[in-house]
Parts: structure tokens; C-alpha cells; sequence
């Protein structure tokens, strides 16, 4: 029997696998390509990597923010994606800046105690539950 924190562990890993392997069927001009409408998937990684930065920061109190203020800011959701090619990385390094939040967030969840599963989510988040 799967326990609940092993079930969204393999889920995170998992999707997290698919994202990386995903991006790395794209040439480089699909992978910066800014859509009309939606994002890049460069942005795409580094917003992941920058939301898991400040919310592992902010459930646990004794990780601190890895990503500095300004990468932080520029990855930032909830309103229009800024198509400044300035901010992105290389492929490499857009990847790595994704695969190592993932991989904090997975250790994250190794210690995490269980029974703070129902309290409300952080402060500023989005998407309450």
C-alpha cells in the first residue's frame, strides 16, 4: 500500500521526468519560442522552478529561497509572461534551474510531516485549497 506522501512523490517525479524529456525533443528555436498566446517553454520551466523555490520557502521554514529576487520576479504567474530573452538561461542551465528545485522538493517531502497536510495553504498562493 502506497502512502498518500509516497503517491505525490512518484507523481512529482514523474511529471517533472516528462517535462525535462519532453523539452529535450525541442530544437532551441521551439524551446524560447515565445506562442501568441501562452508561454515558452523555457518560461514554463523556470516558472516551476521559481513557484517550488517560494513555496518550499514558505510551508517550511527551514528552506530558504535558492532563486534571487529578480529571476524570481520575471518567472512570476498570474499576469502577462514577459518574453525578455535576457532572463532565460541556456537549455542546459534553464533544465537544471528546474530539475534541481524538483529534486529539493522531493527531499522536502521525505521530512515533511504529514499531519500539517490540512492546514491552509501560504499566504499570497494562487490556488487556495
Amino acid at each position: 500500500m502506497n502512502t498518500a506522501r509516497e503517491v505525490v512523490m512518484r507523481l512529482l517525479d514523474q511529471s517533472g521526468s516528462l517535462l525535462v524529456r519532453s523539452g529535450e525533443a525541442l530544437s532551441d528555436e521551439e524551446f524560447f519560442a515565445q506562442p501568441e498566446y501562452g508561454a515558452s517553454f523555457a518560461w514554463t520551466l523556470g516558472h516551476l522552478a521559481a513557484f517550488q523555490d517560494w513555496a518550499l520557502s514558505n510551508v517550511l521554514p527551514n528552506q530558504v529561497r535558492v532563486l534571487d529576487s529578480e529571476t524570481r520576479e520575471f518567472f512570476r504567474g498570474g499576469r502577462p509572461i514577459r518574453s525578455d530573452s535576457s532572463h532565460f538561461r541556456s537549455r542546459a542551465d534553464m533544465a537544471e534551474l528546474f530539475t534541481s528545485t524538483q529534486a529539493r522538493a522531493m527531499a522536502a517531502l521525505i521530512d515533511f510531516d504529514v499531519a500539517r497536510w490540512g492546514e491552509p495553504t501560504p499566504t499570497r498562493c494562487r490556488f487556495p485549497t
